[in-house]
């Protein structure tokens, strides 16, 4: 099985581990990963995201529109496994994901189209209207990895595909509480 990175980011300049006052919160993301899910070590956390292609386009030929694949139900099987409290799947090509759980996280996703690297006009959406501190995408294999782009106020860029190595992204935050109690619930 292949190992994580792990990104520690988000850490107040003050920060005590033994301190009531943050909070420790770990993400694994992962993207692209076409059937291979189960040869991935998959390390705990709080959150699992996934951001798509977890199965293959021939899966889907041939089926009525109320079949399933195969590929989905033991994705599924395979993620009601998982030890993470939340477990977010972006499927297909969505334009926009929001929601205000877990922890607001997921407010003012986007997932644009193939080429997240070098889409210009994705890049521009990012940079000018949305500003998110992390944007997470795949479908690009031979360039999977993580950057800070500081055009777009320091957001941290992370194409989570797997490639050769199957391997996933695991970032550590750390929430001030007093200053985010309004966020974060246990």
């Amino acid at each position: 099985m292949a190992s994580s990175k792990i990104i520690d980011i988000l850490k107040p300049m003050n920060y005590d581990e033994n301190s009531e006052r943050y909070k420790s919160i770990s993400i694994v993301i992962v993207s692209d990963t076409h059937k291979n899910h189960e040869k991935i070590n998959i390390p705990d956390g709080d959150i699992f995201l996934h951001c798509g292609d977890f199965t293959n386009k021939d899966d889907w030929r041939n089926l009525t529109n109320d079949q399933i694949p195969q590929s989905v139900i033991d994705f599924n099987q395979w993620l009601g496994r998982l030890t993470h409290k939340h477990k977010i799947v972006i499927s297909f090509q969505p334009k926009k994901v929001a929601s205000t759980e877990p922890c607001s996280i997921c407010n003012n996703t986007v997932h644009g189209s193939y080429g997240h690297w070098d889409s210009k006009s994705l890049i521009k959406e990012i940079r000018q209207k949305i500003q998110p501190r992390i944007h997470c995408f795949g479908h690009l294999h031979d360039d999977n990895g993580y950057k800070y782009d500081q055009h777009a106020n320091g957001t941290l860029f992370i194409n989570a595909a797997a490639n050769l190595t199957r391997q996933c992204f695991k970032l550590n935050f750390y929430l001030d509480l007093q200053k985010h109690s309004n966020i974060y619930q246990s």
